[in-house]
């Protein structure tokens, strides 16, 4: 079964950590694209989780990679209780349709 790995601080992952997710991968600011690029390439990743601000402070073209990887499937999380576009693009790539349509 693939791995749900939880890529980022240590502040962001450690609610994951006592949740039980084993699959850890600490980064800061200056580690935190090298440990992206990696982990987006690793097989064995099943599920990607990071923290938006993270996500957003990234290079655009880390950011397109998080986005649009299909294996692992990216996933990003925040405090925000808004609707979030990226999460609507990345459910709609995945099954193909738009369970989240607007009109």
């Amino acid at each position: 079964m693939p791995d749900i790995v939880v890529l980022g601080k240590p502040d962001f992952i450690i609610g994951f950590e006592l949740a039980g997710i084993k699959d850890i991968i600490i980064a800061d600011d200056k580690t935190l694209g090298t440990k992206l690029s990696e982990a987006l390439k690793n097989k064995g990743i099943g599920i990607l989780v990071m923290h938006k601000a993270d996500v957003e402070a990234l290079p655009q073209r880390l950011q397109n990679s998080f986005d649009s990887s299909v294996r692992p499937v990216t996933v990003m999380v925040s405090e925000e209780t808004t609707s979030d576009d990226r999460l609507r693009k990345q459910i709609k790539k995945a099954i193909g349709v738009d369970v989240w349509n607007k009109e």
